[in-house]
This record gives structure tokens, sequence and C-alpha cells, in this order.
């Protein structure tokens, strides 16, 4: 009796093994097809809350989703229209989509900065996938060379989330050179020369710095000793 009641219980086990992989499939089947329907207003604004979510967020949801269908209804065609759509996927969270409709604005248009900097973030931030991270990153680069922030992102993940210290460096002078000395991107270089410890380096370029802006007194403060 007792062995009977064990393989009933087996194959009840089998079965909803089979009927739950069977819907599994089914379900990311429908998930799948969803994904390629950009012009379905019904996928595009079908957005999960997350849980944690408290009112105030969830009131910047639906500010975010109005904004977003309002740009979708009158501007489709419009980069940045998917701009909006991406920001309002990220704020919920839903960075696979958010990565999807970013790419989708920077084909549209190869100059969105918007774009470019937010698909190398999500990479960066939330799928820890720095190699994706530095192809973006070293797109922005290329294209906006004049942009100090694009060099501190790029340089930034060599140092600290590549562990690439000789790239970061180069990056930090590349954009020191392209942006004629902006001082931001020295007083970077000082401090990346402070905490890896190239302190020759670091006063040099402290040096160069109030060469560069003599009269700047915070610059004094913060480097004057170094300097000397």
């Amino acid at each position: 009796m007792l062995k009977k009641r064990t393989k009933i219980y087996l194959l009840l086990a089998v079965f909803l093994l089979v009927v739950g992989g069977f819907f599994v499939w089914w379900w990311q089947g429908q998930q799948s097809q969803k994904k390629v329907d950009w012009d379905n207003p019904d996928y595009v604004f079908d957005i999960k809350i997350p849980d944690d979510f408290d009112q105030t967020k969830i009131d910047r949801v639906q500010l975010k989703i109005t904004e977003a269908r309002k740009a979708y209804a009158e501007k489709k065609e419009d980069n940045y229209t998917w701009d909006i759509i991406g920001n309002l996927y990220e704020f919920v969270r839903d960075y696979d989509r958010a990565l999807v409709v970013y790419k989708k604005s920077f084909e549209m248009q190869p100059k969105d900065i918007i774009a470019i900097l937010n698909i190398g973030t999500i990479y960066e931030e939330q799928k820890k996938d720095y190699k994706e991270a530095e192809k973006y990153y070293s797109q922005a680069v290329v294209i906006f060379p004049q942009m100090v922030d694009v060099y501190d992102r790029l340089a930034n993940l060599y140092w600290h989330k590549m562990n690439q210290l000789d790239q970061a460096e180069t990056t930090y002078i590349q954009g020191i050179e392209a942006t004629s000395g902006k001082p931001d991107l020295i007083v970077s270089l000082i401090n990346f020369y402070g905490q890896t410890e190239q302190i020759e380096k670091q006063k040099a370029t402290a040096k160069k710095l109030l060469e560069l802006y003599p009269d700047n007194e915070l610059y004094k403060k913060d480097f004057g000793d170094l300097a000397k």
C-alpha cells in the first residue's frame, strides 16, 4: 500500500513539473513576443511598479507615464520620446526595456548624449557588464570630445570597476588635452594620483593646475602645498 502511494506521489510530482515547465515556456514565449511590439501602447505602457515604492514614488511614476504617453502619441518618431520612455523604465527598474529603448533612440539620433550615457550607466551600475559600459562611454568620447563628463565616466570605470589604472590615467590625460585643460579633469587626475599613491605625478599635476588658474583661491587652498 505504501509503495503504491509513493508511486502516485511521484507521478503527481512529475505531472506538476511537466505542467509547470510548459507554463513557463508559454509565458516566456508571450513575453518575448511583446518585447518587439513597440507600436502597441498597451505594451509600451505596461508598467510594473516595484513593491517597495512609497506613495511619493508612485505619484512620480504616474507623472512620468503621463509625460511619456503624451510624447508617444504626438512624436513617436522623435528620439527624445524614447529617452523619456527609457527614463520611465529606468525609474521603475525595468532595465532590460530601458536598454532597448535607449538603443532605439541612439540609432535614431547617433548624437543623443542622453541615450548613450544612460546605456553606459545601466551596463555599469545595474548589469555589471563593464565591457559594454566601456564600449558606450568610449563612443561618447569620440562623439563628444569636448565634454568633461564623458572622460570622467570612462576613467572612473577603468579605475574603480575594471582596475585598469593605466587606462584611467590615459583617459584623464586625453580629456585634459581635448578640453584645453578644463580644471575639473585636472582635479580628477590629481585625486586619482593621490589615491593610487603616485605622489610625484600628483605634485606635478597640482603645479600645472595652479599655473593654469593662478587666481583661483580654492585651488590654492586645496593644492597649494602639493604644488610647492
